[in-house]
């Protein structure tokens, strides 16, 4: 069918036991007009198992499959450069995903006659922008209404990412993120459960060892209105107990620190200012 049709590019999906076995059947695609002349078929394949194993599934469908979909939904992001998605990338991917959920499976993907740009899906994390790359976050496809909120606040999401390890603000950062709450309404937990995480891994960089508790601090006191709703509350103490983590990772640090040398609380030169700091660094 392929051979009689000729399609630009052709996508093959097979979500069952021993689906790589198709592979046997490459024989019969190694034609010359199918293969090598300029114009012919791209092949591209996606198959769940190898030829010697089981395809597990859930109640939600085939573990390949419910990989896939996230991929092309834009839960999971692969690249954000190119408009289109191919099938060897998102299967590469999803042989990666898929081997960490059931170790017993081995998804395989392959192609024949690529080139060019393969087209399997539109790319959900794809953003063409004139100013430069738009502000992504993992789980918001850029294309949806919540993505595209994001997108008019690019440029000062990207102004607190990147001064957060230098230029540490609390009280800045919540007035840029209490900017996009109204506009995103029930996907604002959403977007707290990609962008907290960001901030804090960029504030980690900061001389400020609390920085990164501060940011997350931040972003859980943005939703308190929202905790009503299901998703706010459990990104909250998703939140709250990655805070929690950090400060005895930090309190552990500045033990050490202080065993070594019992007056590191105190900044040289600045005695005065100690009367009123010392105490707020000692709580």
């Amino acid at each position: 069918m392929v051979g009689e049709i000729a399609p630009r590019q052709a996508n093959f999906i097979i979500d069952a036991c021993q689906s790589a076995g198709a592979m046997f059947d490459l024989n019969a695609l190694m034609k010359p007009e199918i293969i090598g002349r300029a114009g012919s078929s791209s092949i591209a394949f996606l198959a769940a198992s190898a030829s010697d194993q089981y395809a597990a599934e859930t109640d939600a469908g085939g573990i390949a499959t419910t990989a896939t979909m996230k991929y092309l939904t834009g839960a999971k992001q692969i690249q954000h450069r190119r408009p289109c998605l191919d099938l060897v990338e998102v299967g590469l991917a999803v042989s990666r995903d898929v081997q960490i959920d059931a170790p017993d499976q081995s998804p395989v993907a392959w192609g024949l006659n690529l080139y060019g740009d393969g087209i399997f899906a539109t790319n959900p994390h794809y953003a063409a922008t004139g100013s430069g790359p738009a502000f992504s976050v993992e789980g918001i496809a850029p294309s949806s209404p919540a993505g595209q909120v994001i997108r008019q606040h690019t440029e000062p999401l990207w102004e607190e990412y990147r001064a957060i390890a230098s230029d540490h603000d609390p009280r800045r950062l919540r007035r840029t993120i209490l900017s996009l709450r109204t506009e995103l309404g029930d996907d604002f937990a959403a977007f707290m459960r990609g962008y907290a995480p960001a901030l804090a891994s960029r504030a980690g960089g900061s001389e400020d060892l609390f920085a990164t508790s501060d940011a997350i601090a931040v972003c859980v006191i943005a939703m308190l209105p929202q905790m009503d709703r299901t998703n706010a509350g459990k990104t909250c103490m998703e939140l709250l107990k990655a805070r929690a983590e950090q400060d005895h990772h930090v309190i552990a640090q500045l033990r050490m620190a202080l065993e070594a040398d019992r007056f590191g609380l105190l900044p040289r030169g600045h005695a005065l200012a100690d009367l009123h700091y010392l105490p707020i660094r000692i709580s």
